[in-house]
């Protein structure tokens, strides 16, 4: 699976696919995070969450930021900083957010009534 470029928060909100509480914290994250070339949010299943030794984001066990280090066909090579150890993430399971855009988050019922806040 390919990096997925994230240009709005409605484009989280509308994913069936993502609990409303992780398309909040991917939104978030990529706020801060996921502009850069390796930079990325990723979403794993549980599963897999547990499994792999990666610290996730305030607000989900799923969600997880890091520097993809190295990239083969099937896996992501991801680090949060340069020294740590590397984990590997399996492509065929986990999906991997780029920032596209800006991400405005909605702050109030009128956001959430236009889409999300993106106008």
């Amino acid at each position: 699976m390919s990096v997925e470029l994230v240009e709005s928060y409605a484009q989280l909100d509308e994913d069936g696919d993502l609990s409303q509480r992780d398309a909040d914290a991917i939104a978030t994250a990529l706020q801060d995070w996921g502009g850069h070339t390796h930079e990325l949010v990723l979403w794993l299943p549980d599963w897999l969450a547990e499994e792999k030794d990666l610290e996730p984001v305030e607000h989900s066990d799923r969600v997880f930021t890091g520097i993809c280090d190295h990239e083969t066909e099937k896996a992501w090579c991801i680090k949060k900083k340069s020294r740590d150890p590397d984990v590997w993430v399996p492509k065929s399971v986990a999906r991997a957010f780029r920032r596209g855009g800006s991400i405005r988050m909605p702050r109030g019922l009128a956001d959430f009534a236009n889409g999300g806040g993106e106008q």
